[in-house]
């Protein structure tokens, strides 16, 4: 086996994907570390990633020098701090060789359709779109966090399900299977608790992303309340789409759906294709070949063999 290789990290607020690709072909089994995201992370946590992962790299054969290139794709990644921050972390954990950084929705895009040319459309805590025309040019659609943006994530579908909660014991609302999903999820038992829960130190986007497959749930049992935040939020997120789509003239083109609520929400998912075959008829919704991290290696190989 040659010794040199591609490598791609999918860094994320929670954990961190690694994969490997040798010149010939052979891709060992990928790693994972921790969170990357100097920007959101506690002190110290985004060195400790970096160092978990070079020491996994550095068992490979041919160890860190046989890297012809390192891509770390990750939110937040075009702020030049964070990349000097990264670029510090990398040397004390040894790594000296080449390294290019982008944003995840990058690495999606290459990873789900091999390359440029279509559009990635992101349904995480957060959402985002994102396309890349086969002559390099780029536009995104979203992606402006939670206090301003980010429908159809689960961060808003969540959000959303505490809202039908209060609405439904005001009475605004007609009762909603929601009430006793979200109670039980909480482990509360009155609204009251419900506020207490919710507004405690501690609790926050990832907590309230997490009761989004409850939406999913609902909606499948045919509950008003969840049908409607599902529709909203399959409009939403085909209303990402469009813009990226005209200023790059990709009408026709493939689109990949990503992240955790597009991929394992059957009830949005369905929701934000029927909302883009009504405004994009010709898009063309495409399997994704693989994840962000693949995507990141064949950023890797793309940059080495320039």
């Amino acid at each position: 086996m040659q010794t040199q290789y591609y490598a791609g990290w999918d860094g994320g607020g929670t954990k961190t994907l690694c994969r490997v690709l040798y010149q010939d072909g052979a891709a060992p089994q990928p790693f994972t570390a921790g969170a990357l995201n100097p920007n959101g992370t506690v002190a110290g946590q985004c060195e400790a990633t970096v160092a978990d992962l070079l020491r996994n790299m550095a068992a490979l054969p041919g160890g860190l020098d046989a890297c012809r290139m390192l891509c770390i794709g990750a939110a937040g990644i075009s702020n030049p701090a964070t990349r000097v921050h990264l670029q510090n972390a990398l040397q004390a954990g040894g790594y000296h060789g080449p390294v290019t950084f982008t944003g995840d929705q990058q690495t999606a895009l290459y990873g789900a359709l091999g390359g440029p040319g279509g559009i990635v459309l992101i349904a995480g805590t957060g959402s985002i779109c994102y396309g890349q025309s086969t002559d390099g040019r780029e536009a995104r659609s979203g992606g402006w966090g939670s206090l301003m943006d980010d429908e159809g994530g689960g961060f808003a579908l969540g959000r959303d399900a505490l809202a039908a909660v209060v609405r439904a014991e005001d009475g605004r609302i007609a009762p909603t299977v929601l009430y006793d999903a979200v109670f039980k999820a909480l482990q509360v038992g009155t609204v009251r608790e419900l506020i207490g829960k919710i507004y405690a130190p501690g609790f926050g986007k990832r907590e309230v992303a997490a009761l989004a497959p409850l939406v999913g749930a609902a909606a499948e049992q045919g509950d008003a309340a969840a049908l409607q935040i599902v529709e909203k939020a399959g409009r939403e997120l085909a209303l990402l789409v469009r813009p990226v789509a005209e200023k790059l003239g990709l009408q026709s083109a493939r689109i990949a759906f990503a992240g955790s609520v597009l991929q394992k929400c059957a009830p949005v998912r369905s929701a934000a294709q029927t909302q883009l075959q009504t405004l994009l008829p010709q898009l063309t919704l495409a399997e994704p070949q693989g994840d962000a991290a693949a995507g990141a290696v064949l950023l890797a190989r793309c940059k080495a063999e320039k």
